[in-house]
């Protein structure tokens, strides 16, 4: 069973107005549809930074949810 806060709104997470803005801009409402994209391809999407990218992985280790995100 995947944690309830992946199908939170990203509009009451408390993450990053920058990690916000491109989830917005490619239609993600969840954190679990970001989920669905791996990193590499994260990687190369218009917006995306490695600085996006650090901010992700902080949420996700915070609320013990690193492990759902796959690199490749």
């Amino acid at each position: 069973m995947q944690p309830l806060i992946l199908k939170e709104s990203i509009e009451k997470l408390e993450i990053e107005d920058e990690l916000k803005k491109f989830m917005t801009t490619h239609r993600m409402t969840t954190l679990e549809d970001l989920l669905k994209i791996k990193g590499s391809e994260l990687l190369k999407m218009e917006g995306f930074s490695y600085r996006i990218l650090q901010s992700l992985l902080a949420f996700l280790h915070k609320h013990d949810c690193l492990h759902l995100f796959e690199e490749e």
